[in-house]
């Protein structure tokens, strides 16, 4: 259940659909929720707070799953199955669906620049991870810091 919570720690329902959720993140107009449909299969939705709407965003054969805002809250970044996690772009309208990193490994979205030039992720390779940074275009990545051991 996604509930909104006020200052006095009372909690309301903020998705009409008590459905399966993961992942909800606020808009930056704070005008929809992104979030992530458990089952049947993972895939990204949006909700608009003023209709109380919930629409289905990707429509991939894989999962698609944890969505982040651009900061124009018109486009959201987020993970898809190839087979390997690649992040994706998507406008809210559901057009626009492009690849912003796809390399042989697994990747997840953690952050977007205020300016929505750059998106932060990690990604998992051979046993470690490491954070990095790639142009929200798509024009390839660069370590953000250094890889460590899980």
């Amino acid at each position: 259940e996604v509930v909104w919570v006020d200052r006095d720690g009372r909690a309301t329902r903020a998705l009409a659909d008590t459905g399966s959720w993961a992942e909800p993140r606020l808009s930056p107009d704070g005008r929809w929720i992104a979030v992530t449909q458990v089952a049947p299969k993972k895939t990204v939705m949006f909700y608009d707070v003023a209709r109380k709407l919930i629409t289905g965003l990707t429509h991939a054969p894989g999962v698609t799953f944890n969505p982040v805002w651009m900061p124009d809250s018109r486009h959201l970044i987020y993970d898809y199955e190839t087979p390997q996690f690649d992040l994706h772009m998507i406008a809210i309208d559901g057009t626009g669906d492009t690849t912003v990193v796809s390399t042989p490994h697994d990747k997840y979205v953690t952050a977007v620049s205020s300016d929505g030039r750059l998106v932060a992720y990690t990604e998992l390779t051979s046993g470690s991870s490491r954070t990095m940074i790639a142009p929200a275009d798509g024009r390839g990545s660069r370590p953000a810091g250094s890889a460590w051991r899980e």
